[in-house]
């Protein structure tokens, strides 16, 4: 909107200074502007979003709109690797150093989602592991007087396993989209194909990244058929869950995740361990994908070669411990 047929509200006009966050949530860390979607904010131990009065009211019609207003969005910050790994990762590779035709902003919008969707997981894993924990210290395993013997239970398995598995393939499918934001073409099977194949043209098919990105896709394939076959079971595929339950040699096994497929790896898993190696293995995916796709898209800088690097952990800030990976320029002059 042009500035001269704005209104003048002095409220919306004047300097001034605001605290971000809560007590607790530490120092800001960094600022990562989302156009339209306002300003998010990293702590130490918090994101916020912050909106000013113009974002929520740009026609100037209320002069009641405070200045700004804040929401908190995670309780998650810059201390924790869901943080560094993914939203401050994204920041430091998607917002610079790449051509015009990748849409940076909506990137970034894709990487928000995935840092949400990952926090929401690791939110149910603590609440699962604490359940479990309080279980393996509380359950004695005695029969009672009349001869019977009651098993521990995790509760609500099946409705917090179904979550769980839905919050992996929501963050697979964001990978893909991030994917899609740059110029290669995307088949509509094996999605991740075209991305293994350049990255087998840049290192060779033996290198260690070109392994770990097909391996990442191939898991990548079987939470997609997990999360198809928990919710439309068929003679070929079926995910059933079950919770502590006694053998025949009267162990107490602990609550599993049992997918019925050929050849699938998780033919008969332990619940918590599943979500946990998930949970590494989608930052991984997220990760790797990210930097090759940025690696493979940089804009030289004044006539020199920008690529992308590990940090090493002398380069690590105190804000920042987390990101591992940033740009360097092949300075020639």
């Amino acid at each position: 909107m042009d500035s001269k047929l704005m209104k003048k509200l002095p409220q919306r006009d004047e300097g001034g200074s605001f605290k971000i966050g809560e007590e607790g949530d530490g120092n800001l860390s960094d600022m990562i502007p989302l156009e339209d979607y306002g300003m998010v904010i990293v702590t130490r131990k918090s994101v916020w979003r912050v909106m000013l009065a113009d974002n929520i009211d740009p026609q100037r019609n209320n002069a009641n709109i405070p200045r700004h207003v804040q929401e908190r969005l995670l309780s998650y910050g810059s201390d924790d690797p869901i943080v560094g790994r993914t939203l401050l990762q994204g920041k430091e590779l998607l917002l610079q150093h790449l051509p015009e035709t990748v849409s940076k902003y909506q990137g970034m919008q894709l990487v928000l989602a995935f840092t949400k969707e990952l926090a929401a997981m690791n939110d149910e894993l603590k609440e699962l592991h604490e359940e479990y924990t309080e279980i393996q210290d509380c359950f004695n395993g005695s029969v009672r007087d009349d001869g019977s013997f009651v098993l521990p239970a995790l509760k609500n398995l099946e409705r917090r396993a179904k979550e769980l598995i839905q919050n992996i393939d929501h963050m697979g499918g964001i990978v893909i989209e991030i994917t899609k934001l740059f110029p290669i073409e995307i088949p509509q099977k094996n999605p991740l194909g075209k991305l293994i194949e350049q990255t087998e043209q840049k290192f060779g098919n033996k290198h260690t990244v070109t392994k770990a990105i097909a391996e990442l896709n191939q898991k990548a394939g079987w939470w997609r058929l997990l999360r198809n076959d928990m919710e439309h079971p068929s003679a070929s595929g079926m995910v059933t869950f079950e919770n502590y339950k006694m053998t025949d040699s009267a162990k107490i096994e602990m609550p599993l995740i049992k997918h019925t497929r050929e050849n699938s790896p998780f033919h008969s898993i332990d619940l918590i361990r599943f979500i946990v190696e998930s949970r590494g293995q989608i930052i991984d995916l997220f990760e790797t994908t990210l930097v090759l796709l940025c690696d493979s898209n940089t804009e030289d800088f004044a006539g020199d070669k920008v690529f992308v690097r590990n940090i090493t952990k002398q380069e690590r800030t105190e804000v920042n411990p987390h990101m591992n990976y940033r740009y360097d320029i092949n300075w020639t002059k």
